[in-house]
C-alpha cells in the first residue's frame, strides 16, 4: 500500500513539473469602459462612446464648482448652502417618520438592532462636524 502511494505522488509531481504556467486571466473580456483611463482628447466623441455602453461620466463638482465664472464665489456659496439646506430638510423628515415609526411601535433602544445603534452615533458624529462646518462658515475666522 504504501508502495502504490509513493508511485502515484511520483506520478502527479511529474505531471505538475511538466505543466507549462497557466494564468487564470486569459479568458476574461476587456473592460467595458471604453476612454476610463485614456487622457485628455475629443471630450464629445469619449461622451457618446461611454453612453452607448449605459455608463454615465463622473464629473468632479469641486472642480467644476471653482471653474464656474457664469456666478460670483458668493452666488455659488448661497446656492451651496440653499442645497444643503434642502436636503436637511429633507433628511429631518425621514427622521421624523423614524421616530413616528418608533413611538408607534413602542420600541425600546434594547429593541433596536445593533447596527441600527452604530448608524445612529456615525449620523451624531457627523452631525457634529457639519455643525463644525456651519459655524467656520458663518465666522470671519479662516
Amino acid at each position: 500500500m504504501d508502495k502504490s502511494i509513493r508511485i502515484i505522488v511520483k506520478e502527479v509531481l511529474r505531471k505538475v513539473r511538466s505543466m507549462n504556467e497557466a494564468t487564470t486571466t486569459g479568458n476574461v473580456a476587456g473592460y467595458q469602459t471604453p476612454y476610463a483611463f485614456s487622457g485628455e482628447g475629443d471630450d464629445e466623441k469619449k461622451k457618446k462612446a461611454i453612453e452607448r455602453t449605459g455608463y454615465t461620466i463622473v464629473e468632479n463638482r469641486w472642480l467644476e464648482l471653482k471653474k464656474d465664472v457664469t456666478r460670483s464665489e458668493n452666488k455659488k456659496i448661497l446656492d451651496g448652502v440653499r442645497h444643503v439646506r434642502n436636503q436637511l430638510s429633507e433628511i429631518e423628515k425621514y427622521l421624523n417618520w423614524y421616530g413616528r415609526l418608533k413611538k408607534e411601535g413602542n420600541i425600546t433602544q434594547e429593541k433596536h438592532y445593533k447596527r441600527s445603534l452604530h448608524h445612529m452615533n456615525k449620523i451624531k458624529e457627523q452631525a457634529a462636524r457639519i455643525n463644525q462646518k456651519i459655524e467656520q462658515l458663518t465666522s470671519d475666522e479662516e
